[in-house]
């Protein structure tokens, strides 16, 4: 999961806001397909609020190190991981019809 979006993150295209949003919905995508009951990851399926605890933990103490480190190349990539994080916390809430996470924006994104 984290190398697909470790691809995802490496790039290098232009910035635009078409681009950011059409590379941000294949993000959500890929979430989508990971999450798949079915067909998805079995991983990734069986995981909760509860379970990603300690990987939200362990990417928001990542981007502080980077930040304190002044490394903007490590702290761009671990931004990376952290969002991907609020992604898979997303997707969980979506699948399960959480209201509270229904304004995100992320999920104004998908509309």
């Amino acid at each position: 999961m984290f190398r697909v979006f470790r691809a995802f993150v490496d790039n290098e295209s232009p910035s635009s806001q078409t681009l950011m949003l059409k590379n941000t919905q294949q993000l959500l995508d890929i979430m989508a397909q990971l999450r798949h009951p079915e067909t998805g990851c079995a991983w990734d399926v069986k995981q909760d609020f509860t379970s990603l605890i300690p990987y939200v933990i362990e990417e928001a103490y990542e981007v502080a190190d980077a930040i304190e480190r002044n490394d903007l190349d490590d702290l761009r990539l671990e931004l990376g991981d952290l969002l991907l994080q609020v992604v898979f916390h997303s997707q969980i809430a979506e699948s399960a019809a959480c209201s509270p996470l229904n304004k995100s924006p992320l999920v104004l994104l998908k509309s």
